[in-house]
């Protein structure tokens, strides 16, 4: 039977925020004492709640101090306007109709428009919020025309820049921002965020807690991914293996894992499995297992390798995956070579 799957919110539309609160009371400080910077980045890795702590803050540079503990109610009304995009004071660059362009950037023209837009009066006191949820994809010209805003601000304006690759911003963008650095969080508060989102029972949200790195947006990306399940196949092939036939699945598997476009989502589910296989044969084995069995499965997995050689794959799986996503090649071949080599899978009559 399927599994029935919750749809988490999206950034914008979540009212709640896990962890965080160092940065959040940042903001808050600035906004009590009226020392507000123009301008705030938000850095962290993908998934660590960067978008949803700016769209925290959104809300509450809009309402202000007396409406902080009301404007993360989906009921109350400035909540429902933000979320609409129907907040007179909110504004948002967010490369609309990207499609037609088939570009990923954020074109200068969206960066002139806005600033028509805050050149009218306010309709109304307080501040008002510029939202850039994915700041790192203004192309140059995008990036040029804002860094023009934030060396004249408009009066009243704070600008929330989110960029997960700061780098890819020009050092006088970043320089003219405050700095919210976000952390990965604890495994304890991933897997209740993955249960209060998802609504999944404690032991699954404990598993995808322990592989999301601390970010709660990669814990929701396995989840939909369906990657214990995978990872479980996976697993039980290659502790398994006993012919090239059953490498193919195994590397059938791993080829179709995320659904990416070159396939390279397979070699990080597949380094996960290498990576639990080494700590489990230096004695540190799971403490939560992700699928049933997993201890055992790994042991088999490790039984073929010395640790040595195991951390050795494990450095070169990882090795293979940078160079090839970033050369865009395709996965495929280059898992069934890697996977012929991690199964030495035994000759018959039991030589190895």
């Amino acid at each position: 039977m399927t599994e029935e799957r919750k749809e988490p919110p999206s950034p914008r539309h979540n009212p709640c925020l896990f962890g965080h609160e160092e940065a959040l009371l940042r903001v808050r400080r600035a906004m009590e004492r009226e020392r507000m910077p123009h301008a705030w980045l938000l850095r962290g890795p993908k998934g660590v709640g960067k978008a949803t702590l700016a769209w925290h803050l959104a809300r509450e540079l809009l309402a202000g101090p007396e409406g902080w503990k009301s404007c993360h109610d989906p009921d109350d009304p400035l909540f429902r306007q933000v979320a609409s995009g129907a907040h007179p004071e909110l504004y948002t660059l967010e490369g609309e109709g990207r499609a037609e362009r088939r570009s990923d950037e954020i074109p200068v023209g969206e960066v002139r428009a806005l600033l028509e837009r805050l050149a009218a009066t306010p309709s109304r006191a307080g501040y008002r919020v510029v939202m850039v949820e994915e700041a790192d994809r203004l192309n140059r010209n995008a990036a040029n025309a804002l860094l023009k805003m934030l060396e004249e601000p408009p009066r009243g304006v704070v600008f929330l820049l989110v960029a997960r690759m700061p780098a890819a911003l020009p050092a006088t963008i970043v320089s003219r921002c405050a700095q919210l650095l976000l952390r990965p969080l604890a495994e304890e508060r991933v897997a209740a965020a993955l249960r209060t989102l998802l609504d999944l029972p404690a032991e699954r949200a404990a598993a995808l807690a322990s592989l999301s790195g601390g970010c709660i947006g990669r814990g929701v990306e396995l989840a939909a991914g369906r990657f214990l399940e995978v990872y479980g196949r996976v697993l039980e092939g290659l502790a398994t293996a006993a012919s090239p036939a059953d490498l193919l699945a195994v590397a059938g598997e791993l080829r179709d894992a995320g659904g990416d476009r070159d396939g390279w989502s397979g070699f990080a589910l597949l380094g996960e499995v290498l990576r639990r296989a080494v700590r489990a044969e230096a004695g540190m084995p799971p403490a939560v297992e992700l699928v049933p069995r997993e201890r055992a499965a790994l042991a088999a997995v490790a039984a073929r390798h010395p640790l040595d050689r195991l951390a050795a794959l494990w450095d070169k799986l990882q090795a293979l995956a940078r160079r090839g996503e970033a050369l865009h090649l395709e996965a495929s071949r280059a898992l069934i070579v890697f996977l012929d080599e991690l199964a030495a899978i035994p000759e018959p009559g039991g030589g190895r």
